[in-house]
């Protein structure tokens, strides 16, 4: 019994450190593996890529057959979805920096970043069909500011970061209107996971986390 419920207290031990960091690891490389993301106690600053990285899900480029707005260039895409909680106005700040700490203060050197965003979804399962993006940047600026408007609950939207300086370094991603005039919020539960009650187990038996 003992060596079980040591098993369980790191097995649970394990999965929170997973869960409090991560967002620390890169978007996916491309739609149909974007990560998901929220923006309120959970938000991290997470890697990006860049050139020379040794990630394979790192790529130089987004994929072909997407409508990418004003983006005139996609390197080293990481891309992202949310999904609303609370109806209303969202207004993201998106930092990319060579270092930001915990609590989104860029502390290094700012790194030109670009984004898009798609929507609104019922289904993340879109990639074949996202459209024109509804915001995108294409500046030269280290900090962007996008906007998803009248956001409505249950609605999905995909969202794409881009690092145009293709330096190594950390983007943050804020809600930036969340104490406004009619703000909504992202849905956190999209990026926790819960392994449920404490259980006293015999071997040999089966549970399910």
């Amino acid at each position: 019994m003992k060596i079980i419920r040591f098993f369980f207290l790191g097995l649970f031990l394990y999965f929170t450190n997973t869960i409090v960091h991560a967002q620390s690891t890169p978007g996916g490389p491309n739609c149909e593996s974007a990560v998901a993301f929220c923006t309120a106690e959970l938000n991290r600053p997470f890697d990006n890529c860049f050139a020379g990285s040794t990630n394979p899900d790192c790529v130089n480029s987004g994929q072909a057959g997407i409508d990418y707005g004003c983006l005139g260039s996609t390197p080293f895409p990481t891309w992202y979805f949310l999904q609303i909680d609370e109806p209303g106005d969202l207004e993201f700040q998106i930092v990319q920096n060579s270092s930001i700490t915990d609590a989104g203060v860029p502390v290094g050197t700012g790194l030109d970043v670009d984004f898009a965003i798609w929507g609104p979804f019922t289904d993340v399962n879109v990639c074949g069909s996202l459209g024109e993006p509804i915001d995108c940047s294409f500046s030269s600026a280290p900090v962007e500011n996008a906007s998803i408007n009248n956001a409505q609950v249950g609605e999905i939207y995909i969202f794409l970061i881009t690092n145009f300086n293709q330096a190594q370094g950390e983007i943050f991603i804020t809600q930036t209107n969340a104490n406004g005039a009619n703000p909504g919020t992202t849905d956190c539960s999209i990026v926790e996971a819960a392994l449920g009650p404490d259980q006293d187990v015999c071997e040999g038996n089966t549970v399910t986390l």
